[in-house]
C-alpha cells in the first residue's frame, strides 16, 4: 500500500486496518493530527500518532522539536509485524518533555531523541518503558534529565533492547545519588543494554539495576556489554542493588567513578548469579567491588582507555584491542 494510503479520503480506521495492510505514515512539527499522515499531509504530534499505529506500520518522524508529554498505551506489534518509529533520514527529531510507553510489544524507537521539558517534574522519569515484549530503543540521544532516571525500564518487560544510544548529563533533583541515566527495575524477563555511551551522572549511576526495595521481587536476566561509561559519580558507573540477579556485565569500558569507589558497586545486594568479566576500568578504586552476589569472572583490568571529550561534549575512547576490546564512541 502506498505511503499515507487512505480509505474514502480519510484516515484508515482501526477496524478497517487488517494486520496485512501495513502503512508508512509521517509526522512533522508543522503537520496536523487531523491530516492523513502522508508525506504531503503529515500528522503533528507523536502522542496522537502513536495511538493510530497498527502492527506492521512505520512512522517516519521529521526533524524538529516535539514539546509533548507522551504517555501512551499503544496497540501492540507482533514478532512478524513490528511497529517502527524512525527519524527521517538525515533529520533530528527531539521530544522535549516525556516519552512513556506501556506494553509496547515489538515497538522500535529509532533515532527519537529526548530532552527535559519545562512541564516535567523531578518525580517523573523522562523516558519510561513499562512492560512490553521485544521493544527496542536505538540510535537516540537522551539527555538533561532532572529526575530519578533519564530512562526507566519498569513493570514486567522481556526481550527488550537499549543499544547505540548516547545517554548523558543528569542533574541533581532528588536525594543523594538518586538521579540515574538508566534505571532497570522491571522483572526477570530479560533484556540487553549494549553499545551505548553513558556519561556524566553526578548524582546517580550511569546504570542501576535492581528492584525498588529489599522486599521486592528480583530483577535481572540483563546483559550489559560493549558500553562506555564515563564520569558517573553518584556513586559509581554501574550498581546492582537488592535482588538484582543473573546480570552479565562484560566487555565494557568504565572511566571515572565516584571518589573512593570502584566502577561497579553494589548496594544491599541479596540477588545471585551476577558476573562481571573482561571489563576495563580507570580513574577509580578498581573495576568492581568484591562482594557476595557479584562474581569476578576474570579478565577485568585497570587500564587507561584514552578517554577524550570533544567540543560537542561527546566522549570517545581509544582502541583497546590489546585487551580484546574495541571501545564504543559517541
Amino acid at each position: 500500500m502506498a505511503v499515507g494510503a487512505t480509505i474514502s479520503g480519510g484516515l484508515i480506521a482501526a477496524d478497517l486496518h487488517p494486520a496485512s495492510a501495513a502503512v508508512t505514515y509521517v509526522v512533522s512539527p508543522g503537520g496536523s493530527d487531523a491530516a492523513s499522515g502522508s508525506e504531503g499531509a503529515p500528522w503533528r504530534t507523536l502522542g496522537a500518532s502513536f495511538k493510530k499505529l497498527r502492527p506492521g506500520d512505520r512512522l517516519v518522524v521529521k526533524g524538529g522539536t516535539y514539546a509533548e508529554q507522551v504517555k501512551v498505551t499503544p496497540v501492540k506489534g507482533t514478532a512478524s509485524e513490528p511497529i517502527t518509529v524512525v527519524a527521517a533520514p538525515g533529520e533530528r527529531p527531539v521530544v522535549q518533555g516525556l516519552l512513556w510507553l506501556k506494553g509496547a510489544d515489538y515497538w522500535t524507537l529509532d533515532g527519537i531523541n529526548v530532552t527535559w521539558g519545562p512541564k516535567n517534574t523531578s518525580s517523573q522519569h523522562m523516558v519510561k518503558m513499562t512492560g512490553g515484549v521485544g521493544w527496542r530503543i536505538t540510535n537516540a540521544e537522551i539527555w538533561g534529565a532532572r529526575s530519578y532516571a533519564g530512562l526507566l525500564v519498569a513493570g514486567t518487560p522481556s526481550k527488550w533492547m537499549v543499544d547505540h544510544n548516547y545517554i548523558h548529563d543528569t542533574y541533581k533533583s532528588n536525594g543523594t545519588n538518586q538521579d540515574h541515566l538508566i534505571y532497570v527495575n522491571g522483572s526477570m524477563g530479560g533484556g540487553i543494554i549494549e553499545r551505548n555511551l553513558l556519561a556524566r551522572s553526578a548524582n546517580g549511576r550511569g546504570l542501576k539495576i535492581g528492584p525498588p526495595s529489599g522486599s521486592s521481587a528480583p530483577i535481572g536476566n540483563v546483559v550489559v556489554r560493549y558500553n562506555t561509561f564515563y564520569d558517573n559519580t553518584g556513586p559509581s558507573n554501574l550498581q546492582l542493588s537488592y535482588g538484582a540477579s543473573s546480570v552479565s556485565i562484560y566487555r565494557n569500558v568504565f572511566d571515572t567513578s565516584g571518589k573512593g569507589k570502584p566502577n561497579i558497586t553494589t548496594y544491599n545486594l541479596s540477588g545471585s548469579g551476577n558476573v562481571a568479566k573482561d571489563n576495563v576500568g580507570w580513574h577509580s578504586d578498581g573495576v568492581l567491588e568484591p562482594t557476595k552476589g557479584l562474581a569476578d569472572g576474570g579478565g577485568n583490568v585497570m587500564a587507561d582507555p584514552g578517554t577524550t571529550v570533544t567540543s560537542a561534549g561527546v566522549v570517545k575512547t581509544a582502541s583497546l584491542s590489546g585487551y580484546g576490546l574495541t571501545a564504543t564512541a559517541g
